[in-house]
């Protein structure tokens, strides 16, 4: 089973990692924030999907034998732990490549339908993976 980390729990990093799961990865998640900062009731929808989480600090230990890192896109690629992680040799692929391998599996259904917008000059990418049988 692929060991798959995330860096950052906004809304991407979350989705993100539900995705891993959907893809048989074991997921390992990390947010600088406390605990008590965010959404309490995604916090357990991870957990129940056996996410492994870590608040309060991104450490490099954490994501020990990840072989790819999802780098949510409100964390800055110049942050010390990405340094540190790319010169530990993890590969980071963003939210928009793991949607994107839902879609390429043999098993799969969904098609990838995929926007960019801007709203006060900062890249939002919109995912949507949908059954085909669903109305678009």
């Amino acid at each position: 089973m692929e060991k798959l980390g995330v860096l950052g729990m906004g809304i991407s990093g979350y989705e993100a990692a539900i995705l891993g799961v959907k893809l048989g990865c074991d997921v390992f998640l990390s947010d600088n924030r406390e605990e008590d900062e965010l959404s309490r009731e995604r916090i357990l929808k991870l957990r129940s999907l056996g996410v492994k989480t870590e608040f309060g600090k991104n450490t490099a230990q954490f994501f020990d034998g990840c072989s790819r890192i999802v780098l949510s896109p409100g964390i800055s690629p110049e942050t010390p732990i990405v340094g540190e992680l790319t010169k530990d040799g993890h590969e980071f692929i963003s939210d928009l490549d793991l949607a994107y391998e839902i879609t390429k599996s043999e098993s799969s259904d969904y098609e990838l339908y995929a926007s960019t917008g801007s709203i006060d000059r900062i890249s939002n990418p919109i995912i949507a993976t949908i059954p085909p049988d669903q109305p678009v």
